[in-house]
Order: structure tokens, then sequence, then C-alpha cells
């Protein structure tokens, strides 16, 4: 990593009203590596959909989800934010695979809701310690503002970030199939 590089963005940090985390590693063998508040925990929003969606792989691979499984869309289950779910009409049919390309591709939130609830929060979880993710906690819904004023929220770090990203790159853990299908939802 050239020295300006980092000093610039260090420079670009401590000018935010706010705290600046990342982590840049190249993934080709290169010797590139900047890190700022890597270990630190930050709020996750959407990003905790990464987590989310690394669990549904594990679950199609070891059996315990069939992504072809269809799922009714009901008036009830619609949240507001991002996503296009929450403007359609009821009686909608998914499969969980629809349901965890739209929470991904277009961010949706009653897709990532319906995801959760068929994975369980325990489950996300277990994943993300299974790889060492101890930064990165999945402990309410999208858009649950009653948990979040309770105190739940979502976390997550830089560096669990970064090596969420990287495990998807490199499929390890999952199935070949399953990589494959993560690369293709992430790459949009």
């Amino acid at each position: 990593m050239p020295d300006d590089l980092e000093a610039r963005v260090r420079e670009i940090a401590d000018g935010l009203d706010g705290r600046l985390g990342l982590v840049v590693r190249s993934l080709g063998g290169a010797d590139l590596r900047l890190e700022l508040n890597a270990a630190e925990p930050f709020p996750a929003a959407s990003v905790i959909k990464l987590a989310i969606l690394w669990t549904f792989f594990e679950e199609v691979d070891r059996g315990g989800l069939d992504p072809a499984e269809p799922w009714t869309l009901e008036p009830a289950a619609k949240v507001g934010g991002t996503g296009v779910l929450r403007l359609l009409g009821g009686g909608l049919r998914l499969s969980l695979l629809d349901l965890a390309t739209l929470m991904i591709v277009v961010s949706d939130n009653t897709a990532t809701n319906a995801v959760i609830d068929r994975l369980g929060l325990e489950r996300v979880q277990v994943a993300t310690r299974r790889l060492g993710l101890t930064g990165t906690a999945l402990r309410r819904r999208m858009l649950d503002f009653a948990a979040r004023d309770r105190g739940l929220d979502n976390w997550t770090t830089p560096e669990d970030t970064a090596r969420l990203l990287e495990c998807f790159a490199t499929g390890a853990g999952l199935s070949q199939r399953s990589a494959e299908r993560a690369r293709q939802i992430l790459l949009g």
C-alpha cells in the first residue's frame, strides 16, 4: 500500500464527523492492505445481509433448506425502507432463492426478514461464529424498531466484513454450486 494513499485515507477519516472503518486487501496475492478501525464494531445496517446470505447457502448445502421452497407475500410481512416487495400486491409467490436474491440485489428488507424468519437468528449467529466473525451479530429483523429500542441491534466490524467477502470470493466453506450462486447474486 503506498504510504501516500494510507496517509490520505487517514486525513479524510480525521476530517469526518463520525467514525470511518475500512479494510482493503488484495485477493490476488499482491501485498495490498489498509486498515482503519478494522476491529471496531459498527451498526451493520444492510451489511448484515451478507452474513444472512452466507448462512442461507450453508443451510442449502447441509440439506436444511430447499432454495426452491415457496414463500407467499402477505401484506403483514411488508416492511418499509429499501426493496420492491413492499410495493407489490399480496399473494405473490417466490422461492427462498428469489428472496435471498432480492435481499442482496435490491437490498429488500421484506425479503431479508422472510429469510431471517426461515433461518432463525440463532442459525446466523452459529454460522458467523464458525467463520470466526466474532464482531458480527444479527440480533433483530430489519426495521424492527421496538427491538432496537430495547437495545437489540445488528453489528459487524470492517475486519469481519472483509473476511466474509473473502469467503464468498474463494468459496471456502460452501459447495462449488452454492459458492457460484452466491457470487452471482453478489455481482448482480
